[in-house]
Formats: C-alpha cells, sequence, structure tokens
C-alpha cells in the first residue's frame, strides 16, 4: 500500500481536474482493499473507493474523505481451463494484449477506453456494439458489509451503461470472463481498426472523460446535444468536442464547478426543447 497525504489527483484522472485529497491509499491485493473497508465501516468514517478515474470527478476542490485508489497495482490473472479470472485493478488494453497471447479476445473494440476491468464492468462499458458484460461469467465482490459474495451474470443486471454496482455499495474485486477463442494476429488486427476509428472520429488525445452523456433505446445524446447547439456552450475551459458532440473536454484549467455548470446548461437546454432528461455517465462524488 502507498499512503499519499494532500495529493494533487490532476494526473489520477482523465479529465484533468486539480483537487487535492487529504488521505490517498493506493491498494495492491485483496487484504489491503478488506482491511482498509474493515476500519473505516468499524470507525463510521466515511470513504471512497475508484478505480482508474476515467469516469470520477469530485465536486469539492478539497476531499477530506479518504480515497482507496485499486489501479493497475492490483493487477493479478490466472487461466482457468477455458475462463480468466481477473482482478478488477487490471487495465483494459494491458489484459486484452495479454489475452491475445493466448489467443482469447472478442473486446478488442474497448482497447482505448482509458479504465480498469472493474471500472469497465461497473459501467459495462461498451463500442462497436460490443459490451464488456457479454463476456462476464461472475463478479466477486465485497458487499457494503465487507462480506465476500459472488454474483453471476444474470444478478450484475447488466444493461446499456449500466449495472447493479452503481445503485449498491459494492466493491469489485475479481471478473471471471469467458473470452472467445480468437487468433492474435486477429485481435491485433482489430486493435487496430479500433484504435484507428477513435483518432478520426473521437478526441482521443484530449483531456476527456468520454461520453458524457447516457444513450437509450429511444434517443442518442450526441445528436440532442447538436440538435440544440450545445457545443457552443463554453465554461472556461470546459467544453463539449465539435469531434464527438457527447464527449466532455477540458483544454487545459476547467474546474469541477464548470463541468457541473456546463452539464447542468446542457441539460437544461435539451429538457426545454425535448422534456427529455439526459442522465449523465460522468460520477460526480460530493
Amino acid at each position: 500500500m502507498i499512503i499519499y497525504q494532500d495529493l494533487n489527483f490532476k494526473n489520477f484522472n482523465s479529465l484533468k481536474i486539480n483537487c487535492k485529497i487529504k488521505l490517498f491509499l493506493e491498494v495492491e491485493n485483496v487484504n489491503e482493499i478488506y482491511l482498509l473497508k474493515l476500519i473505516f465501516l468499524k470507525l463510521k468514517i466515511k470513504y471512497y473507493i475508484i478505480g482508474n478515474a476515467s469516469k470520477i470527478l469530485f465536486k469539492d476542490e478539497y476531499v477530506t474523505c479518504p480515497v482507496i485508489y485499486i489501479n493497475n497495482s492490483f493487477s493479478e490473472c490466472y487461466k482457468l481451463k477455458q475462463h480468466f479470472l481477473v482482478s478488477s485493478g487490471f487495465l483494459i488494453k494491458k489484459l486484452i494484449i495479454n489475452l491475445a497471447k493466448n489467443n482469447y479476445g472478442g473486446f478488442e473494440s474497448l482497447f482505448a477506453i482509458p479504465g480498469t476491468l472493474g471500472g469497465l464492468t461497473y459501467m459495462n462499458a461498451s463500442d462497436n456494439n460490443v459490451a464488456i458484460s457479454e463476456f462476464i461469467e461472475k463478479v466477486i465482490v465485497l458487499d457494503e458489509n465487507n462480506n465476500l459474495i459472488i454474483l453471476d451474470n444474470k444478478q450484475c443486471q447488466f444493461s446499456y451503461r449500466n449495472s447493479i454496482f452503481q445503485n449498491n455499495k459494492y466493491t469489485i474485486l475479481y471478473v471471471l470472463l469467458k473470452p472467445i477463442k480468437r487468433m492474435e494476429n486477429k485481435i491485433l488486427e482489430n486493435i487496430k481498426l479500433s484504435l484507428k476509428y477513435r483518432i478520426n472520429n473521437q478526441d482521443f488525445n484530449k483531456n476527456t472523460c468520454g461520453s458524457l452523456f447516457r444513450n437509450n433505446e429511444k434517443y442518442k445524446a450526441y445528436e440532442l446535444i447538436i440538435k440544440c447547439q450545445c457545443q457552443n456552450i463554453k465554461i472556461n475551459d470546459a467544453h463539449l468536442s465539435i469531434k464527438h458532440a457527447n464527449f466532455l473536454i477540458n483544454d487545459n484549467n476547467a474546474k469541477a464547478n464548470d463541468i457541473i455548470l456546463l452539464i447542468n446548461m446542457v441539460k437544461n437546454k435539451i429538457y426545454e426543447k425535448y422534456k427529455i432528461i439526459l442522465e449523465e455517465e460522468l460520477k460526480i462524488l460530493n
């Protein structure tokens, strides 16, 4: 475990938003996660558990609650016949490359997402009509009382960009995956195609959390944003992308309040015109 005090969170989140965290705890294994949760539960101290922070925004500029950070320091992958048991901190791009070496794949279109397997499972991340939940058989978690439980795919209640984990205080530890048998050269080819698409159609190399609002079966958020001319809204350095209207961009020095104001302005404009309430993918922590 690595313990930081008054850490600047800017280099730990994909939006590159400045904020300080009073106590930042970077964990490397299940024992450390369990012990920290147990301590905070016993002491009745509010805390946050986050992954690679590609969809996280802290509302305050100074976060006094402890933050448990599960990232690629917690990277384990065990082959179990046709399955792979993978820890939640495993970066998705690293996992895809590792599976490719064993001629397994299927979710190469998710390669460019800057997140961990735990984060992608939490969000049920998807791209190009492929969702991570299609390859998940079981998820091992610690529940709100720090008990170890195992959920099968159905119990995870996966739907478009959604899962049970967004509505419960579960901490994802491991995911049991069943990828598709596929030749390594085919997987690498799919990765190149995915990267080429993202470079051409998205602000791949900017400070972004990716898609800001969820789509649903009735509408696509980017279409509503374009129709309401919300790409013209800019709050200091926070704005939506011209290349992909649903991508939130921080040009350099945007603050959390800028982003929250931008979100509210976009939601209000779309509600006024279409009576649709957009729902954020970005998780704002108070």
